[in-house]
């Protein structure tokens, strides 16, 4: 009796190596097999183990592609020809057209999106098609919008700073299923028009205005520290501080660092230039490319590849990938698609199963 005590133990084990291997959509399938598979695939405990597995498996790293089409999307393996895995359709919200969302932020395999006109926010799991609508927040005014995960609690957060009169600032939490005014603990900063923004090393990073017409404005990057919900700042290069801070914006390099951004403008119309952080937090540490011209036409950074390379969009509905280190392009085609909109990293996750 003790020996098949030991035996049904190993089996557990050997079930549970299974199934943390298989993607969400086999899982979601499994569920149906019997009560005990569907209590514990649903269970945190084994969400979690879930995403660990998927978070070491570096085939399974994914990038999520939202098409010029605004309801339509699609994950790519991040390899050398950005290999299409599958077609998604946008997340069914009744009431709610998607056009009018935007993606504020990726983490985990879920997708939040945030709507600039009806303030609402949406957290989306592609892989398992379950999506959240967030209660209404007290403030009903324009801002940006950041998303991020604190690993102490395991809970998921979404960050709200309006612009405008009154200056307000909300956090909300996934686990509490409310809002928080925190606007006491935030500094004033000046922001104008939509901010692309980034989450790295538990915290999330906007370019943001600073100081007054007194002592004169600066651009900074603004840091809000997710687990323990403080601001801190990050100085840009000093040629950055007096550049306007709607035309810069900030993306995650290396998956714990940061990149700034200077897309082409009228005087250099068609060169990005990048300001890559080398070591997170150091100042002196940062490093300038620049993009080189590929086509007439403006072009756009979409983000950092798993290779190192920065993935471009150009206005001509071109894709490419971009080697800093050769200055040379590599023309994408995917699956006969060139246009997209946006570009995400991406794991499948069962998170919002329960």
């Amino acid at each position: 009796m003790k020996a098949l005590k030991v035996t049904d133990h190993l089996l557990d084990e050997v079930i549970l190596e299974i199934l943390s291997h298989l993607p969400p959509k086999c899982l979601i399938k499994c569920t149906i097999v019997c009560k005990s598979w569907y209590s514990l695939i649903k269970s945190p405990q084994f969400i979690s183990t879930h995403l660990a597995a998927v978070n070491r498996n570096r085939n399974r790293q994914l990038v999520l592609v939202r098409v010029d089409c605004p309801d339509q999307y699609s994950l790519h393996f991040d390899n050398k020809a950005l290999e299409k895995y599958m077609s998604l359709p946008g997340p069914s919200i009744p009431l709610i057209p998607i056009e009018h969302f935007e993606i504020v932020g990726s983490c985990n395999g879920i997708v939040c999106f945030s709507n600039m006109y009806e303030l609402n926010i949406i957290l989306w799991n592609p892989s398992i098609r379950k999506s959240l609508i967030l209660p209404q927040a007290a403030f009903n005014s324009r801002g940006i919008v950041g998303f991020g995960f604190d690993s102490s609690t395991n809970d998921y957060k979404v960050f709200r700073m309006l612009y405008g009169h009154p200056f307000k600032t909300e956090l909300y939490s996934l686990n509490s299923g409310s809002w928080k005014d925190i606007t006491e603990i935030a500094p004033f900063y000046k922001i104008k028009g939509h901010v692309t923004g980034a989450s790295v090393n538990g915290a999330l990073h906007w370019v943001v205005g600073d100081g007054d017409k007194d002592v004169g404005f600066k651009s900074i990057v603004m840091v809000f520290d997710v687990k323990d919900e403080v601001f801190r700042e990050i100085m840009l290069p000093e040629c950055l501080v007096k550049v306007a801070a709607f035309k810069l914006s900030v993306i995650a390099f290396a998956k714990s660092s940061i990149a700034v951004i200077k897309e082409p403008n009228g005087t250099d119309p068609y060169h990005s230039h990048i300001w890559m952080m080398k070591e997170y937090g150091v100042r002196n540490s940062w490093e300038k490319f620049t993009v080189g011209k590929r086509w007439k036409g403006r072009s756009t950074v979409l983000g950092f590849r798993a290779n190192g390379q920065v993935l471009m969009k150009f206005d001509r509905g071109q894709i490419a990938s971009f080697d800093l280190v050769s200055q040379r392009f590599k023309n994408l085609v995917v699956n006969h698609i060139r246009r997209y909109s946006c570009y995400f990293s991406h794991v499948e996750s069962l998170i919002l199963l329960n």
